[in-house]
């Protein structure tokens, strides 16, 4: 991802375009470094913190998780949906649109929270449920991520 950035969206400030420069960028390789990720990082974590253990509660209660989770995850769902990428929040749009409209209140909420409440909406009083449907996010959007890897 660190490459195919710059080479497709890069701005040359000097010298050749990024396009002529030769930076790699391999879309089957993203693809599968993107589903690589979901599987070997991804999973674990999800798993990881879905145990009752003290940690993976405190970090599963902090205001930051469903940030990185929620907008984590869709990020990779979103590559490898539409092959392209896209900001933390340019994604929060895109899973508000790609996801059942059960998700949204998390969407919204990690909108919120990423954003200081330019966009998005609150919907948790309880940190408790915020991580329980962050959770449930992971598993259904991980799955549906690597259904889509599957199919290509």
């Amino acid at each position: 991802m660190t490459f195919c950035e710059p080479a497709w969206h890069g701005i040359a400030v000097r010298g050749p375009q990024p396009a002529e420069a030769g930076v790699w960028a391999e879309q089957d390789a993203l693809r599968a470094f993107t589903a690589d990720n979901l599987s070997s990082y991804w999973r674990p974590r999800w798993q990881q913190k879905r145990q009752p253990r003290p940690l993976s509660l405190a970090i599963g209660l902090s205001g930051w998780f469903p940030v990185w989770a929620v907008l984590g995850v869709s990020r990779l769902h979103c590559t490898l949906a539409t092959g392209g990428m896209t900001s933390k929040c340019g994604v929060g749009r895109y899973a508000h649109e790609a996801f059942d409209p059960r998700l949204h209140p998390i969407v919204e909420e990690s909108l919120y929270l990423r954003t200081s409440g330019a966009e998005g909406r609150r919907h948790y009083r309880n940190a408790l449920t915020r991580r329980r449907d962050t959770l449930a996010f992971l598993d259904v959007t991980i799955d549906s991520a690597l259904a889509l890897r599957a199919e290509s």
